[in-house]
């Protein structure tokens, strides 16, 4: 190649026909920006490199501890029909309230398992222990119990308990749970307070009955026994007052002793108040003698104070005949005239 030659080609390449300073400016700044975004990514895994890194691990959390339970020990059942109402009432009370405390469904039928003793637990025992254990659940455990040990005449017998069976002479106070546990075997709880209250009203004594009429009746089952034993308590305390030692019981008019008394007033006349035609008669005690008793307020029967003669406890003090009376009253003028002549 010629020196001539050299020379034009180092002059067309280094100064091409179709560049310029512009275009040339534009590729440099592309490529700084480049380098530039290199420098920044090298110096950022360079910092990451170079800084550790601590895990903090997470807080443990703390320790939950069960739930105590609540109520007591469940009572241990037998298998006495009377009570298993009763029992499954507490036992349905202790799941609801620490079933949670208890455990699983598993472990709350096993829990009602543990509190059965004797017969029940004799015959509970084999359908528990071939029970699977998806089904050994409370719900299930309950039916097979009731099939064992609830009565299917129960409602039936409460039924005719409430029909027939009258207060008398027992005391409210031992009636009237009576008659609320027949309500509840015979299923009564939802009845309405109506049909409960009538139902009570008509197997009351006759002294609650006599004086429950006419007063005004609560609207509310639990309203009208409420208001039953506090008129039970009033007459509790009457009969109370009744015997009560020195009562005094007299229809007479009384009158008052301080007042004057005319001048004119005539003599009083001898009269004998008669015996009341409506009081019995008593064997014995002459009209006379039961009017005197009367009037001192004494037992018509044994002429003492604090009680009727209907709830004398005492024997019959008959009257003493006129001859016998007049014989006494002799004998007494002759001991006295012996004593006056005596020196």
């Amino acid at each position: 190649m010629s020196l001539d030659t050299e020379m034009s080609y180092q002059q067309t390449y280094e100064h091409p026909p179709h560049s310029n300073a512009a275009d040339d400016n534009l590729d440099l700044r592309s490529i700084l920006q480049q380098q530039a975004l290199q420098m920044a990514e090298l110096q950022r895994r360079l910092a990451e490199m170079s800084t550790p890194t601590f895990t903090v691990p997470p807080t443990p959390a703390p320790h939950e501890k069960p739930p105590r339970e609540k109520l007591p020990i469940l009572d241990k059942y037998a298998g006495d029909l009377a009570l298993y109402l009763a029992w499954k009432s507490k036992a349905n009370a202790k799941l609801d309230i620490d079933g949670q405390a208890i455990g699983s469904l598993s472990n709350q039928a096993w829990y009602i398992h543990s509190r059965l003793d004797g017969d029940a637990l004799a015959k509970f025992q084999p359908w528990m222990s071939h029970c699977p254990d998806n089904q050994r659940t409370p719900e299930l455990v309950f039916r097979q119990l009731d099939a064992l040990f609830l009565d299917p005449t129960l409602q039936a017998k409460a039924l005719d308990w409430l029909n027939e069976t009258r207060q008398k002479d027992t005391p409210l106070a031992t009636y009237l749970p009576e008659f609320d546990r027949k309500l509840l075997e015979a299923g009564g709880q939802n009845w309405d307070d109506v049909i409960k209250i009538n139902m009570l009203f008509k197997n009351l004594n006759f002294q609650l009955h006599n004086r429950s009429v006419g007063r005004p009746r609560p609207s509310t089952y639990s309203e009208y026994c409420a208001d039953l034993r506090l008129l039970d308590n009033d007459l509790s305390q009457f009969r109370a007052f009744q015997n009560r030692k020195g009562f005094r019981r007299t229809n007479a008019y009384v009158p008052n002793r301080s007042a004057t008394t005319p001048a004119s007033e005539p003599e009083p006349m001898d009269w004998i108040p008669h015996v009341n035609a409506g009081r019995p008669r008593v064997p014995n005690v002459s009209g006379k003698d039961a009017a005197d008793r009367i009037a001192r307020g004494v037992c018509i029967r044994c002429d003492k104070p604090g009680h009727f003669a209907n709830q004398c406890p005492n024997a019959v003090l008959p009257s003493r005949s006129p001859a016998r009376v007049n014989a006494v009253s002799s004998a007494d003028k002759q001991e006295q005239g012996k004593e006056e002549l005596s020196p």
